[in-house]
């Protein structure tokens, strides 16, 4: 009895030995898999790595854009990265490829809103997980950037960067109107604007003016849509505006109502002193007074002495997006986004520099009517 007892706990140790060799057998191959399932082909005569998939698409298939820093003072505005997201949309919708966007840097980022600033008050244009996950794979084996066409072919995603902008899309001409379709405010900017244009823009006849102040000089090469390296008066935008509103008819008169958007305080108190009916979003601004200023500082970079360079660093820390330090990162671009998005709601709208900011507004709304103050004044 006692041998039979020896050979059965014999039998279980070998049984018990052989399920532990499967057991470890069954966890190496899955992590061998998993690893493999992590690589990306390094080329075609590599069978075992198995490139992954987003959403059934390959890496390859898609372009991301990060922050385009445009020179070591500037982290880059708004309406910049905003423009730069319309020629993503261009650029991929030219070479068939899906667009990632993924701003985690900047005058905008605050790591308590999330780690992509652009979906801080836009809906996403893919879904965040799919993003998360290329930006995670982009910045674990690299990204292959955008140098020429045709793109090389590739195992990672594609980098759209300001080399990519610089030579292939600086100079095009295009209507970027149709890139809002895919540009929309979010739920919360959603109810800001239709909360504001309810309470002041309901049966009203809206005249839109954006003055463009303290984050506008030229630098670094260069005048930043600046005409003669200058600000436009204050005087004059009035001056235009009234000659406007003169021209209307005397219900149009009647029903009037200018919402201006600025970022100098002392030019929304101008407005207000010269016309009735005057609002404004609750705008953080700058206490600068920009009119009919005159900087030769295209030239100045950061930690130049010239007179006109130190200058220049004076206005530049007044400025709201590149000086003023107080003012909460998800603030400044809730501003931003509120201003461009009511002034597309206007009739018509005065706009005193040509730039990324003041020609957003007409193409959100194609029938917006864009005045350069200096344009001559035709009624439509």
């Amino acid at each position: 009895m006692m041998l039979f007892k020896i050979i059965g706990l014999i039998i279980a140790i070998i049984i018990i030995a052989h399920i532990i060799k499967l057991i470890d057998y069954i966890i190496r191959d899955n992590t061998k898999k998993s690893l493999i399932l992590s690589m990306p082909f390094r080329n075609n005569s590599y069978k075992q790595f198995i490139a992954p998939t987003f959403n059934g698409k390959t890496a390859d298939n898609f372009i991301v854009l990060k922050c385009i820093v445009p020179n070591e003072s500037d982290e880059g505005g708004f309406a910049w990265h905003l423009h730069h997201v319309q020629c993503l949309l261009y650029f991929a919708k030219e070479v068939n490829k899906i667009p990632i966007i993924y701003f985690n840097r900047g005058y905008y980022y605050s790591a308590d809103y999330g780690n992509n600033w652009y979906t801080y008050y836009f809906r996403p244009i893919v879904d965040k997980v799919t993003t998360d996950k290329i930006i995670a794979y982009g910045e674990t084996y690299g990204y292959t950037l955008i140098e020429g066409l045709p793109l090389p072919p590739s195992s990672k995603p594609y980098l759209y960067n300001n080399t990519s902008f610089q030579n292939f899309l600086r100079n095009r001409t295009t209507d970027f109107n149709w890139s809002y379709q895919y540009i929309t405010p979010n739920n919360y900017i959603s109810n800001k604007l239709d909360q504001f244009t309810e309470t002041h823009f309901t049966n009203k006849y809206v005249i839109g003016i954006h003055y463009r102040g303290t984050d506008k000089y030229p630098n670094h090469g260069d005048n930043e849509d600046l005409k003669n390296n200058g600000h436009m008066s204050y005087h004059k935008v009035i001056v235009k505006v009234r000659e406007y509103i003169n021209n209307l008819t005397k219900s149009q008169q009647e029903n009037v109502v200018i919402f201006v958007a600025s970022d100098e305080e002392p030019f929304i108190e101008t407005v207000q002193l010269h016309f009735p009916n005057v609002v404004s979003y609750d705008t953080a601004r700058s206490t600068a007074n920009t009119s009919d200023i005159s900087l030769d500082s295209i030239n100045c970079k950061s930690g130049d002495t010239d007179k006109e360079c130190l200058k220049l660093k004076k206005y530049q820390d007044l400025s709201i997006h590149r000086g003023n330090k107080q003012i909460p990162p998800f603030k400044k671009g809730e501003d931003v986004v509120m201003d461009i998005w009511l002034l597309s709601k206007c009739h018509v709208m005065f706009r005193s520099q040509a730039g990324n900011f003041s020609s957003q507004p007409g193409r959100i709304n194609k029938q917006l009517i864009v005045f350069e103050t200096e344009d001559k004044i035709t009624l439509a």
